[in-house]
């Protein structure tokens, strides 16, 4: 993890002029979507944070990679499941305008989650779940869209994700994280 994330500062630091490291830090509304009856199921409140690094690809146009952990599940009364990612956003991101204080971006890409860990929560007490069972993929595989607003090097954003790939493996019904996001952050080398 440490060398993944030292990699990951050589190769921004050694790049274009105009790219942009920033931290992100957001709260997230989890849920799941099925293709059975989710009228029980409700959404988690959870969060995220991480590090992206914005680099001009073309005029207008930046690729935006990510390092974010972020907590997603959902719940179905009276338990919650609690899913926690170490997830790798690749975002190709419009600037529809810009100047030396403001900004506005539309954004759009993939993502992949690697399962960190997961736990059963009931009552408040929260008990550990054992991922070597096979019963959820490990993997997330998704797209994002969204917008941010720069103001100077701070911004504020949405960011709206939906899984393709499926949590449960061996089961017939397709069920998917969604997830919708209220982010803030700071920009480095604005």
């Amino acid at each position: 993890m440490k060398r993944l994330i030292l990699l990951f500062v050589i190769v921004t630091g050694t790049s274009n002029v105009h790219a942009q490291l920033a931290f992100r830090l957001g709260v997230n509304q989890a849920t799941i979507s099925s293709e059975l009856n989710t009228e029980n199921i409700s959404s988690i409140t959870g969060f995220q944070l991480g590090i992206t690094y914005t680099d001009d690809v073309v005029e207008k146009v930046s690729l935006r990679p990510g390092l974010l952990y972020s907590r997603k599940g959902f719940g179905n009364a009276p338990s919650k499941l609690l899913l926690n990612y170490l997830e790798v956003p690749l975002d190709l991101v419009y600037h529809v305008y810009e100047n030396d204080f403001f900004g506005m971006h539309l954004h759009g890409g993939l993502y992949y989650g690697l399962l960190l860990n997961a736990a059963q929560e009931v009552a408040g007490v929260s008990t550990a779940l054992d991922l070597s069972s096979g019963f959820i993929k490990r993997g997330d595989l998704g797209v994002n869209v969204g917008f941010t607003v720069d103001i100077d090097s701070f911004f504020i954003g949405f960011n709206a994700a939906f899984a393709l790939s499926k949590l449960n493996p061996d089961e017939e019904d397709s069920i998917k994280n969604r997830n919708l996001s209220i982010l803030v952050g700071y920009s480095f080398s604005k």
